[in-house]
């Protein structure tokens, strides 16, 4: 009788052992997919607080665009015309005020890679404003571009009645 047990227990190692003493190999699939991204911004543009202006007084304030693309890729950065645009003026853009009044204002292209002073536009990006986007290469890190925006003063016969006046532009960057 103690024999059985002792004999279980034997034929319970050699099992175990058998058990490990091979070995299969598998394979871990491992993947990446890298692809190529742009980001761009910038800071709002705020013209201030201003006096009441006449037509042919301008204001011109400074921003920075911000583009952060991959390494060698090109891009675009358009800006269209805004939601206050009128083809009575096709190469401005206009904030709108109280009673109807707008405000003239541009925004021109920065300084690197294009032709500063230059209105920009998003031609060939939607067209809103049919005035060339900004454009460069990637260079894998955040890279910023100096740029201006100038306001004109009132749309003649308007009037400038105190208040606030305000637009909202779309910036798309295509690569």
């Amino acid at each position: 009788m103690l024999l059985r047990p002792v004999l279980a227990a034997g034929f319970s190692l050699t099992l175990a052992s058998a058990a490990l003493a091979e070995t299969k190999a598998t394979t871990v699939p491992v993947s990446a997919r890298f692809i190529e991204s742009c980001t761009a911004g910038t800071q709002p543009i705020e013209f201030g607080e201003l006096p009441r202006m006449t037509t042919g007084k301008t204001v011109i304030v400074s921003r920075k665009l911000v583009v952060d693309c991959s390494s060698q890729v090109n891009y675009r950065v358009g800006l269209d015309a805004g939601l206050n645009f009128s083809a009575a003026s096709p190469n401005r853009r206009r904030l709108a005020g109280p009673n109807g009044a707008f405000s003239l204002y541009t925004v021109l292209l920065p300084n690197a890679g294009g032709d500063p002073g230059a209105i920009w536009g998003d031609a060939g990006l939607g067209g809103t404003l049919l005035a060339s986007p900004f454009s460069g290469t990637g260079n894998g890190v955040s890279s910023e571009f100096p740029y201006t925006a100038v306001a004109f003063g009132v749309v003649p016969g308007v009037g400038d009645p105190s208040g606030n006046y305000s637009d909202t532009l779309t910036m798309t960057i295509s690569y």
